[in-house]
């Protein structure tokens, strides 16, 4: 296994308490920045902690979500079973349906075809909850990371529903039609951005050729490409650059993040080309890159926020 973005892993002690630091960090008092995945932590390490913690009961969904992200980023695709132990049919709240959404994303990032054959199916499970309506946004997002068999014909049942019943149940027609309105966005506008999203992700995901997968996923992470609007592509794209280079090695990874530095258009406000470049350069120097002198003049000058492709 490569060691992709340092020469030096943590001490294994260390990468587990900082793994337990951020996947349980709602149990706590203090900041911690919950996009972070910890770096410099063995995959042994964290396949490890996680058969350890991904069992029931989870507190909050957000561990979940947590622990999705840490095996991803690690490439640890061993423990995705895991996830599907969770998927007890016994969601009582909105946050336990959450709890369970995040479960079927990580099955659709890492599962096999089993796997992912079973998260498709418990989506439908989701779309017949009787407390759907109040987690349907997740719902309809998790659309993306399932494999194409995944419809949203149960959720598009259940939105028609709920449209029917806004109608029915409003004071007035411009009342009804108001209420309405809301679920209709969902069926006319959220659906098929996320579904072209979809598309754009499973075609990205088919290219054969390292060095054009890599440039794609980088526009992606700059935020040059957007297919769908979708809001989640930053990490999805960081999330996969990382487990690339597990599987391979970084050097693609720095090529890619320089081709798409080197396409954002001088129209662009210059907000997005500084928050671009810093991201982009830090991006370089996670992947063992080296800064040329331009490289360096947008890192001295960068501001932005830490994200996952640093540190």
């Amino acid at each position: 296994m490569a060691s992709p973005a340092y020469e030096q892993y943590r001490l294994d002690e260390e990468g587990k308490q900082l793994l337990d630091r951020m996947m349980h960090h709602n149990r706590r008092d203090g900041a911690f920045d919950p996009l972070m995945v910890p770096v410099r932590v063995r995959p042994e390490v964290a396949a490890k902690f996680l058969t350890e913690n991904v069992k029931a009961p989870l507190q909050q969904w957000i561990e979940a979500r947590r622990a999705g992200e840490i095996a991803r980023f690690y490439n640890v695709t061993e423990v995705a079973g895991l996830f599907v132990k969770l998927l007890d049919h016994q969601e009582k709240s909105a946050d336990d349906l959450c709890r369970s959404i995040e479960c079927l994303v990580a099955l659709g990032e890492l599962g096999d075809e089993e796997l992912q054959k079973q998260a498709t199916g418990y989506l439908d499970h989701i779309a017949a909850h009787q407390l759907l309506e109040k987690v349907l946004q997740p719902a309809v997002q998790c659309l993306f990371y399932l494999p194409q068999k995944a419809t949203p014909q149960k959720l598009l049942d259940r939105i028609r529903q709920f449209t029917q019943q806004a109608r029915a149940s409003a004071g007035s027609p411009a009342e009804g039609e108001e209420n309405a309105s809301r679920w209709e966005e969902y069926s006319e506008a959220e659906i098929p951005l996320v579904l072209h999203a979809r598309e754009h992700r499973l075609k990205l995901l088919a290219e054969k050729d390292p060095a054009e997968r890599s440039v794609a996923l980088a526009r992606l992470y700059l935020g040059l490409d957007a297919p769908g609007n979708f809001p989640d592509w930053h990490k999805w794209a960081a999330l996969r650059l990382m487990r690339e280079t597990f599987q391979d090695k970084p050097e693609p990874r720095v090529t890619g993040i320089r081709s798409a530095l080197a396409a954002i258009p001088d129209s662009e406000p210059q907000e997005y080309k500084d928050h671009a470049r810093g991201r982009g350069v830090k991006a370089i120097l996670f992947f063992k890159g080296s800064l040329d002198a331009q490289e360096q003049r947008w890192y001295d000058a960068d501001r932005t926020p830490r994200f996952q492709l640093q540190g």
